[in-house]
């Protein structure tokens, strides 16, 4: 809705616009690898460890932080950002990871 909001009607929410995006891409890209394990590895009660979801998120944020802004002029480099992608790995775990 967000990306709607702002892209088609150019209707900008400076902090969501700011720091949604890394809040949300954790929960998202975990949801996504929680519904390969479950569904197409027939593991119906997985559930990620914490360290798993520590790694993980440590991992995506620096490739989205660091490597997506080096290789490209579209991302901006926020220190910022780090701390809404731990918010968003705190989320996953408390909220998506059942």
């Amino acid at each position: 809705m967000h990306q709607i909001l702002q892209k088609v009607f150019n209707y900008n929410i400076p902090f969501a616009d700011s720091y949604l995006d890394p809040f949300l891409s954790i929960p998202i890209f975990l949801n996504c690898l929680l519904l390969e394990r479950r569904w197409l590895l027939k593991q119906p009660d997985f559930r990620f460890s914490n360290l798993e979801i520590v790694i993980i998120t440590i991992v995506l944020a620096v490739l989205f932080e660091e490597g997506f802004t080096f290789f490209s002029d579209k991302f901006t480099h926020d220190p910022w950002d780090y701390f809404f992608y731990l918010l968003g790995g705190i989320f996953f775990r408390f909220f998506a990871n059942k």
